[in-house]
């Protein structure tokens, strides 16, 4: 699944059976980049409210 179509779905994270190992780093990549994401979306909604 790629993440246009897990989002989409509102899947915010998918980790490979094979990876499992990983989780960690994983969920501290995923949380960092959903903090981005979402920064972004904060700023552009403020900008827009503020107009």
């Amino acid at each position: 699944m790629d993440q246009m179509i897990a989002f989409n779905k509102s899947v915010n994270l998918i980790i490979d059976a094979g990876k499992i190992y990983q989780t960690e780093q994983i969920l501290k990549r995923g949380l960092s980049d959903q903090k981005i994401l979402y920064q972004i979306y904060k700023d552009q909604l403020a900008k827009a409210l503020s107009i």
